[in-house]
């Protein structure tokens, strides 16, 4: 799954801190912090929402084969 960031600028940076982890520049506490800054958030889902995106892509690829 692509990471999404918040914009151009925090992508360029977070990929910058990532290869600073990567080469023992950065520890893993402060790599956490540039995670938390760049990246959108991931939003929790119920059970009841994901059934009811996955219908509405069922419902879609339905509707578009009658077309």
């Amino acid at each position: 799954m692509p990471k999404k960031y918040r914009s151009k600028i925090m992508a360029s940076i977070h990929e910058g801190v990532s290869d600073l982890y990567l080469v023992g520049g950065v520890d893993k506490k402060t790599m956490r912090e540039f995670d938390a800054l760049c990246l959108t958030p991931v939003l929790d889902m119920t059970r009841r929402k994901f059934a009811r995106c996955a219908s509405g892509r069922t419902r879609a690829k339905r509707s578009l084969r009658l077309i």
